[in-house]
């Protein structure tokens, strides 16, 4: 769910422990993460822009400003800006039950995010 001005993502993305060899029994045997880095970002209330009759609706949402740090203990230590105006585009399946995320932004220092869920 989307909150309004601004939302937190944070994603996680550097493994913790590999998994056991042989099939998975216990949810100690999965692999685990931990959250690499945390995004803030001011945003705009979204704009519907797909084809609700054709079952594909799509929301872009404008990201306004906001932050990208690492966590601590990360490497590389990133403490970047948005630079200038990026956006969410949001597809939502046919369905209704799944939502797919597309995040552009451009960071301070000309690092390009783009983080697809």
């Amino acid at each position: 769910m989307i909150s309004f001005p601004s939302t937190n993502i944070t994603t996680s993305i550097k493994p913790v422990h590999a998994p056991k060899k042989g099939k998975a029994t216990t949810m100690s045997d999965f692999p685990t993460l931990e959250p690499a880095f945390t995004v803030q970002v001011a945003i705009d209330p979204p704009m519907g822009v797909g084809s609700s009759s054709r079952g594909t609706p799509l929301a872009v949402v404008p990201m306004l400003g906001g932050t990208m740090k690492s966590e601590s203990g990360f490497s590389p230590v990133v403490d970047a800006k948005f630079k200038g105006v990026g956006n969410d585009y949001i597809h939502n399946d046919p369905s209704g039950k799944h939502m797919r995320l597309d995040a552009h932004g451009v960071l301070e220092y000309g690092l390009v995010l783009k983080h697809a869920v």
